[in-house]
């Protein structure tokens, strides 16, 4: 078939429906590469990520007080890493202190990584 058949074939509704029509089996009967790959594959496990996030307000002088101590605060934290599964910690308003007592009770699988803002350190 030349080009000015098809040309011809094509401006008349049902032969443009039937090319439509071989155009789309023989698509169809081809699978894409990535489609067989992804069948090959083995399904991926899903992922839970859980986070915590705490204000601790653990400084005194901010207007902190009565909110409990080093340990009763890391107490906490590793309450929620132990119970709920916590894989990452974001803590706000944490002193050193507090966070080396937390670094102790979660043990060397755990890492630290701080921020401070210069006009928080002064405050």
């Amino acid at each position: 078939m030349n080009a000015m058949n098809l040309f011809g074939i094509l401006r008349r509704p049902a032969g443009a429906l039937t090319v439509l029509a071989l155009l789309l089996a023989a698509v169809a009967a081809v699978p894409p590469a990535k489609a067989v790959a992804a069948a090959d594959a083995v399904a991926a496990e899903p992922k839970n990520l859980q986070v915590m996030s705490w204000n601790m307000c653990d400084v005194p002088r901010w207007g902190c007080t009565d909110t409990g101590t080093s340990a009763q605060k890391a107490g906490v934290v590793k309450m929620h890493v132990d119970n709920t599964w916590v894989h990452a910690v974001l803590l706000q308003e944490v002193c050193e202190n507090t966070l080396a007592t937390l670094m102790t009770e979660l043990g060397p699988g755990w890492d630290k990584a701080a921020t401070r803002t210069a006009g928080r350190r002064t405050a």
